[in-house]
């Protein structure tokens, strides 16, 4: 450990997802073997050991404390814990708060930063898609070996061919289709491993690359706030993505700080990937037209969004959810009253129909603006009675009702 004890992506991390919210849970980290994930596992690994030293050292940890950048609100993250109910709230006091405790007592002071974690309670997921022959077996092997030098359980979670094609035939989209299937097996593993919390490696570059994607493909609000650095992904799983704050610079100073080496993947630089070009070519340019200002122009256009988002959009958003009604029997399809949609903005119903295609797993790369505006004027309208829309579904207005389905 060197002098200072903490590197600044640590604290980066430890003031996005504080080991309050995670110190009493397992974890289940989602490594690839390229730069984002590998700063990733190496991270909590190192926080870890840290973390279990200050607990034995009060001298050490007053003075981590004291100089902890914590926020001077309180923080929050929604969990469903099954002694506490649902949507329990794991608060994260501010410093002053930890300071209050840490000057009760000096004798007291190892009772009060009490941090006992075992890499026994971290679980490494690699997925290997079967995608890059043996490029792909040479990164899952890379993972198990770092993941047994640093004495971390580790599973390898396999993508079958026939799998993923049958998935691309239902999305339409062999892209959409590895994220669907990836996700499926990390929240599978995680729950075999019995993991509250799912870690992915999503950098603020991804955050850049993916709002501009979202802007040229077309998007609304919702699009603009950007990945969500936490989402409950199921009644056990939370997903996280603790490096979003950090720009991949950072990421690559970090691994050269510890001396760690990791994978690249070949497809990143393929050009007939859209995010490639975006990445290689797009992103490049704006820098050279608007040098350090693009990025800080996007990322305060996603933080606004965000805000739009919590305090318009989503309250509405949900209070629509009651006017659906699943038919028994027909998981493929949706009925909405559609007196409860009355006096509601074209835009509003517009993102709630987003969020039931979301809900419902159906394809949502074809449905631009074009097609969302008519489903919508359909609804407010109720003409025409039916309608198709794209990835098969089926729109149709029955007395008072929106039946949605997939043919």
């Amino acid at each position: 450990m060197n002098d200072k004890l903490f590197e600044s992506l640590e604290i980066k991390i430890l003031g996005d997802f504080s080991w309050e919210k995670w110190q009493n849970f397992r974890l289940a980290l989602a490594v690839s073997g390229g730069a984002d994930s590998i700063a990733l596992f190496r991270a909590f690994v190192e926080l870890i050991q840290k973390l279990n030293r200050l607990n034995e050292d009060s001298s050490l940890a007053e003075a981590f404390l004291k100089n902890f950048p914590f926020n001077e609100t309180e923080h929050s993250l929604k969990t469903n814990d099954s002694k506490k109910g649902l949507n329990n709230v794991l608060k994260v006091e501010n410093r002053n708060g930890y300071l209050n405790k840490l000057r009760k007592t000096k004798s007291n002071l190892n009772k009060d930063f009490v941090f006992r974690y075992s890499l026994d309670n971290i679980l490494i997921v690699h997925i290997n898609h079967q995608l890059r022959n043996i490029e792909s077996d040479q990164d899952a092997q890379f993972v198990r070996t770092l993941a047994q030098k640093l004495k971390v359980s580790f599973i390898e979670r396999k993508i079958e061919p026939e799998e993923l094609q049958c998935e691309t035939q239902i999305l339409g989209s062999l892209e959409a289709a590895a994220r669907n299937l990836r996700y499926r097996h990390l929240i599978s593993a995680a729950e075999e491993f019995g993991a509250r919390f799912l870690l992915t490696a999503h950098s603020l570059n991804d955050q850049m690359e993916t709002m501009i994607q979202r802007i040229f493909r077309g998007t609304g609000v919702e699009g603009l706030s950007g990945i969500p650095q936490i989402r409950p992904l199921n009644d056990a799983i939370v997903l996280v993505r603790p490096l979003l704050n950090c720009s991949r610079t950072e990421i690559i100073e970090y691994l050269k700080l510890l001396n760690q080496d990791f994978r690249s993947d070949s497809s990143n630089r393929e050009l007939c990937f859209t995010r490639n070009r975006i990445r290689l070519e797009l992103i490049p340019l704006l820098e050279t037209i608007f040098p350090n200002r693009w990025n800080i122009s996007l990322q305060r256009l996603q933080q606004q969004s965000q805000e739009i988002v919590q305090q318009i959009l989503k309250p509405n958003i949900e209070s629509l959810e009651m006017s659906i009604e699943y038919p028994p029997g027909h998981s493929d399809s949706l009925t909405i009253n559609l007196a409860l949609l009355s006096e509601r903005s074209e835009y509003i119903l517009q993102e709630f129909f987003k969020k039931c295609w979301k809900n419902q797993n159906w394809p949502l790369r074809e449905m631009g603006y074009i097609q969302w505006k008519r489903l919508t004027q359909m609804t407010l309208q109720r003409s025409p009675a039916s309608s198709d829309f794209p990835g098969g579904i089926k729109a149709q207005i029955i007395q008072n009702r929106l039946l949605l389905e997939r043919k």
